[in-house]
């Protein structure tokens, strides 16, 4: 068994995942204030994609693939991005080498201008008369096209809360750089 993990900032990871929920009207708190309650979420059984902040707490599940398995690569978010990405993946699996266009970005993070009109859409993709009215072309182009219409692009995260969750995250990416040997100093520099 080969085992692939690619890991991301937690601090970009963290605020990604919570535009995400905030996209799909899941998330009704501020970034903040999530982080705030995060140990009653956690008391309450929320499940892990609302527990931004352990979520990125790497070392402990990543020490486990390596202890368990012999046969792990890990990337970062950022390897991604290089040319050499597929070869090393490819080479790793042992497989043949096929070209992909890699460098296309999908699934951009945005919010919804328009909460209610987000809401809208998607009773409607759930609705079984819709389903049975409209054909699937149809419904696929005009939700999409109202779905882009009512997207922007979210907020910056705030520099006080980058500053503060690097300091959660510090000792955590500390062990974890060790465990890897790899250089993620700019990550708990937050550069």
């Amino acid at each position: 068994m080969k085992i692939i993990i690619v890991l991301r900032n937690p601090v970009d990871r963290a605020y990604s995942n919570y535009l995400h929920a905030v996209r799909l009207l899941s998330e009704p708190l501020s970034f903040e204030q999530a982080i705030v309650y995060e140990p009653y979420r956690k008391k309450m059984n929320y499940a892990w994609p609302f527990l931004y902040v352990e979520a990125g707490m790497y070392y402990q599940p990543v020490k486990h693939y390596v202890t368990s398995f012999s046969h792990v690569k890990i990337f970062m978010y950022e390897d991604l991005a290089k040319e050499t990405f597929l070869t090393e993946l490819f080479d790793f699996l042992e497989v043949d080498r096929v070209q992909l266009d890699i460098f296309c970005k999908h699934n951009v993070s945005t919010i919804p201008k328009h909460p209610w009109l987000s809401k809208f859409l998607l009773s409607m993709s759930k609705s079984k008369l819709n389903r049975l009215l409209l054909p699937i072309k149809l419904k696929q182009c005009v939700g999409g096209a109202l779905e882009i219409v009512n997207t922007c692009k979210p907020p910056q995260l705030q520099k006080e809360t980058r500053l503060y969750l690097q300091t959660v995250f510090k000792n955590d990416m500390e062990s974890l750089q060790q465990l890897i040997k790899r250089d993620i100093s700019a990550w708990i520099n937050g550069e």
